[in-house]
């Protein structure tokens, strides 16, 4: 089950997402990490009104909604890897959770970053188009469902 955690970058914290497995190609693809990966893509996308920060160049590249590893949701994750490559620590078709707990990540926006951890830069980015800072509670907003699978609401 995803959670909603307090992440600290560069002595800055911030409300964030965290996966519970990795999500991805030959993963265990939990419905509900599924489900978090495909809102926070779909977020990013919506807020910069385009696949630009993900990667991804028409409609048909963002994933549905529908917390099932599909071949759209994986060709987003190695799209999205391909884009950011030189900013993460891996390329691998795969978004593992991260341990933000008790962690100080001191590694610049540059890099080298998780995925996830990227996805949660680009989501805070989103957030402030919005004028807001935490883009958690509008990722709660759009995609309710995620309320249910949240822990730590």
């Amino acid at each position: 089950m995803p959670i909603r955690e307090q992440i600290m970058m560069q002595g800055e914290i911030s409300m964030g997402f965290n996966l519970s497995k990795p999500v991805g190609d030959k993963q265990f693809n939990l419905r509900d990490d599924v489900f978090m990966v495909q809102a926070l893509l779909r977020f990013i996308v919506e807020a910069f009104h385009g696949g630009r920060m993900t990667g991804m160049t028409s409609a048909g590249e963002v994933p549905d909604f529908n917390g099932r590893m599909d071949a759209v949701t994986l060709a987003a994750i190695r799209t999205f890897q391909r884009r950011w490559a030189h900013n993460l620590i891996r390329s691998d078709g795969v978004i593992h959770p991260a341990q933000y707990r008790f962690r100080n990540i001191t590694a610049s926006p540059r890099g080298p970053l998780m995925t996830i951890t990227m996805l949660h830069l680009l989501a805070q980015d989103a957030a402030r188009r919005f004028n807001e800072t935490d883009y958690t509670e509008l990722v709660l907003q759009r995609f309710f469902v995620l309320r249910s699978v949240t822990d730590g609401l």
